[in-house]
């Protein structure tokens, strides 16, 4: 376990736009290279911006951050970069429409973070690992007082280590519990950790609970709040999970993987003190499959194969909803061809950013989460030019946006009821649109 206060140092902070490569430097206002013109700002707003859970560079975890300004005026960014034990800040501006990619520097150690300050709303980001097993998240806001994240563990070839970053002034005071195949327990050095102000704590799990197996962490502000982060690695495939900030009655996974050769596994996780009821219901298009139905006791974790089984028909991608009356904390495992990938619930809204990350390879899949032929709207900038294409999409059967939409690189994505919005990139990482949370 790490701790640090931070404080700024004028260091330069290498800067990659998405069509050449720039820096800046502390009190140095420099455009991006980057010459992309996306869409309007759609009522998303943000005033601060927290990318973190990232490896330092040339490490398993390793990445950036992408920030897009989704708004029609110029936005002002001072960013730091940090550990548990140093940062460097800069200064940066981003154009009407335009991205700005941060990736993390190599002489950093432990958990790497990076905290946009923006001047204005209107500007979203993602947190995005590059190597093979790549996957891209939404970057948070605010802080919470809980936090929940479930299947992880310290046993065999998985590794855990959590992130926890305090986002105010002051000094946040908080405890660690966990459940897992070694039953409750509450460390005690992972009991009253204080988070110093603007700072973060890397907690590597196995310092604390060794060999355990469906591991689950709830972390609990006892005084001001914070921001959670996990980074679970299977053998050599690392995956950032984002976890949850408390217990939900639906949990939505927009990419579970039927094909020939996968796995898709639910872990769940009851941290209440009753009983929780679970319904898993698997939407694949064309097919009607039965919903599973199970009962975790108070602080019990337990693990479902979705795929492969025989009542699952090997049809492409689904849609896995998770439901439960009193709540419940899930993460989805999935391995394809050797490639492991942990994730929290998909977010959803009813206007989503796509922020093009990371390359696809193939459509991406556009869900809505009720009805039948609701319009969805994608709106894209090109030229300087406002553009919106209408497609209609039922329930249970994703839609691929338009072509011209997806040459713009970036965009916005809405309807009358919330969607979820995912694609595959690399060996089996995942790209979520972001809701602006």
């Amino acid at each position: 376990m790490s701790r640090r206060s931070i404080t700024s140092t004028a260091l330069a902070l290498l800067v990659l736009g998405a069509a050449g490569v720039g820096s800046f430097t502390l009190g140095q206002n420099n455009e991006p290279l980057n010459v992309s013109s996306l869409a309007p700002q759609g009522g998303i707003e943000s005033t601060s911006l927290y990318c973190f859970g990232l490896s330092p560079a040339g490490q398993s975890g390793s990445g950036a951050a992408r920030f897009w300004n989704t708004s029609d005026s110029s936005r002002r960014l001072t960013i730091e970069m940090a550990d548990d034990r140093s940062s460097t800040t800069s200064r940066a501006t981003i154009k009407p429409h335009q991205t700005l990619d941060v990736p993390v520097g190599s002489h950093y150690r432990d958990s790497v973070a990076i905290r946009a300050q923006i001047d204005g709303g209107g500007v979203v980001g993602s947190v995005y690992t590059t190597s093979e097993d790549s996957t891209s998240i939404p970057c948070r806001s605010e802080g919470v007082t809980d936090w929940y994240v479930s299947g992880i563990g310290t046993s065999g070839s998985l590794t855990s280590r959590i992130t926890l970053l305090n986002p105010s002034a002051t000094p946040a005071v908080i405890d660690v519990n966990t459940w897992s195949s070694q039953g409750y327990l509450a460390p005690a050095d992972y009991q009253g950790l204080v988070i110093p102000s603007n700072g973060q704590i890397t907690l590597r799990l196995a310092d604390v609970v060794v060999d355990a197996s469906q591991l689950a962490v709830h972390v609990t502000a006892l005084r001001g709040s914070f921001l959670g982060m996990a980074l679970a690695t299977v053998g050599s495939k690392t995956s950032l999970i984002s976890g949850q900030n408390g217990v939900v009655t639906e949990a939505i996974f927009g990419s579970v993987n039927t094909n020939d050769h996968a796995t898709e596994i639910i872990n769940l996780f009851n941290p209440l003190e009753t009983s929780s009821k679970v319904t898993l219901r698997l939407q694949l298009p064309g097919y009607t499959i039965a919903p599973i139905t199970t009962s975790l006791e108070p602080g019990t974790t337990s693990s479902i194969t979705l795929v492969p089984a025989t009542r699952v028909p090997a049809a492409g991608w689904g849609t896995l909803r998770v439901s439960s009356e009193a709540g419940i904390v899930a993460t989805l495992y999935s391995d394809t061809a050797g490639y492991s990938r942990l994730e929290s619930p998909t977010d959803s809204g009813t206007t989503l950013a796509w922020n093009g990350a990371q390359s696809l390879k193939e459509a991406l899949r556009v869900s809505v989460l009720s009805g039948q032929r609701v319009p969805v709207t994608f709106t894209y900038f090109d030229r300087g030019q406002t553009h919106s294409v209408v497609v209609r999409a039922s329930v249970g059967a994703p839609v691929a946006p338009p072509e011209a939409w997806v040459a713009a690189g970036q965009g916005l994505i809405s309807s009358t009821v919330p969607l979820v919005a995912q694609g595959s990139v690399a060996g089996n990482g995942l790209e979520s649109a972001l809701n602006g949370r």
